[in-house]
């Protein structure tokens, strides 16, 4: 006489389908905000350090190549470049590009007035001043230069 032998059941039922379904799209809701902040945080912040790092290339240029160099906002960027001629503007194709920091999509400008770091050949800079980022979630980051003879930079966040 042969018997039937059962065979262990594989795979999910209908309902424990659904329930591990609802509990991924709870998690899903719940962290989502959450990895959305800290994202724009993680912009925010990369750009404040992009553009510190700017700011030393652009003091460290200015003392090798006995120019000055300046770093400035320049619309929806921070633009570094020698001023070889000594007239505080960016010319294209003659005077050399430090580098520049495009801001991205969800970090603006916060508001303050403009500021220009200019380099001497000394590597001083002529005025203290700060570049402002801001995000529409109340996140701000601020680079500022507090010292005129040694430039120097610090980043400042405040969240």
């Amino acid at each position: 006489m042969s018997k039937l032998q059962l065979r262990p059941r594989a795979g999910f039922t209908l309902v424990e389908a659904l329930v591990s379904i609802v509990i991924l799209a709870t998690l899903t809701l719940v962290g989502l905000p959450a990895f959305l902040e800290y994202m724009t945080r993680s912009q925010l912040l990369t750009t404040g350090q992009q553009t510190q790092a700017l700011l030393a290339r652009a003091r460290h240029m200015a003392v090798k190549q006995r120019a000055p160099a300046i770093v400035e906002p320049s619309g929806d960027q921070v633009v570094g470049f020698l001023d070889e001629d000594d007239d505080t503007l960016f010319d294209e194709g003659t005077e050399p590009l430090l580098g520049r920091v495009p801001l991205p999509t969800q970090v603006t400008w916060d508001g303050g007035p403009p500021y220009q770091a200019r380099f001497e050949a000394n590597g001083s800079v002529t005025a203290l001043g700060q570049f402002g980022f801001a995000t529409g979630k109340d996140y701000e980051l601020v680079v500022r230069i507090t010292d005129l003879a040694s430039a120097r930079v610090e980043l400042v966040p405040n969240w």
